[in-house]
């Protein structure tokens, strides 16, 4: 929390004792720390609930802010200060990930109400992912700064995690507004998938006259709500194309009539994959 009014430097790096106290119990008082001459800091302690209380300024040293200060030895003029619900997250885009890609997923998060936003709040807001083993069982946890969106929805862009979730079986997403003194209620359900493995396709060698269907077995992990497409890259230009795919069972795909591609293909060899619409790479 950010106190505003002026000499503050005058009260030495450490406010010599000045505290902030957040309604009636003293016990709970924080040092008041000057950042300039306007300008002081006060941490707020936590709180059981949503609640508004009055905040006092008072000093260890009457002796020696009394001047300071201008006012009475024991506090300063008394002003309020709201303690707000923390918003809850009520979905995350993308919902999962696979090992295959996301070296540096972006989630997107969105809130079940607007958020109050207020001076500097958007840059103190951080993201946590904590990576779950099979048993849910801690395997880290990575935070990084929140970019807001809209008063709804904030980004949370991650890097360098792809090395990371080699055991991670699932994710959670908490959000915190006052810069990491507390999160949010974890969002759970963030599946992480194990990469697809292109064990062979039905046809070694392909005719641009071929009409019949690319088929690939495949062993892996999908979910039925995937939207899997066959990625096909040519090696000799680097062109890409992008089938719509059918996933029979865990060792079986089909690349949905190439027929229209296969006259437009370079000779020369091709690579396939498989790519998830909401996760990327999952091959």
């Amino acid at each position: 929390m950010r106190l505003h009014g002026r000499g503050f430097l005058a009260l030495g790096a450490s406010g010599d004792g000045l505290l902030c106290q957040f309604g009636a119990n003293a016990a709970q008082a924080s040092e008041a720390v000057p950042v300039n001459d306007t300008v002081m800091t006060c941490r707020a302690p936590p709180v059981w609930r949503a609640s508004t209380v009055p905040i006092t300024l008072r000093s260890r040293k009457p002796e020696l802010h009394r001047v300071v200060l201008g006012e009475a030895a024991s506090d300063l003029r008394q002003r309020s200060f709201t303690y707000y619900r923390p918003p809850v997250i009520t979905s995350v885009t993308p919902p999962r990930l696979s090992r295959a890609d996301y070296s540096e997923p972006t989630f997107t998060a969105t809130l079940d109400r607007d958020l109050e936003i207020q001076d500097g709040l958007s840059t103190s807001i951080l993201c946590r992912l904590e990576l779950l083993g099979s048993a849910r069982e801690p395997r880290g946890t990575s935070r990084v700064n929140a970019t807001l969106v809209t008063d709804r929805t904030l980004w949370c862009p991650f890097a360098s995690l792809r090395a990371r979730l080699k055991d991670v079986h699932e994710c959670s997403l908490s959000v915190s507004f006052n810069g990491g003194i507390d999160y949010s209620t974890p969002y759970r359900g963030i599946d992480v998938l194990d990469s697809a493995i292109i064990l062979g396709a039905s046809s070694s060698a392909l005719e641009r006259s071929d009409s019949t269907r690319l088929s690939i077995n495949v062993t892996g992990s999908f979910r039925d709500d995937s939207e899997l497409s066959c990625h096909v890259e040519a090696l000799a230009d680097d062109r890409e194309w992008f089938l719509p795919a059918q996933v029979h069972n865990t060792t079986h795909a089909v690349c949905i009539d190439p027929a229209a591609l296969l006259p437009s293909l370079p000779a020369g060899e091709v690579s396939v994959g498989l790519h998830d619409a909401l996760v990327g790479r999952v091959s």
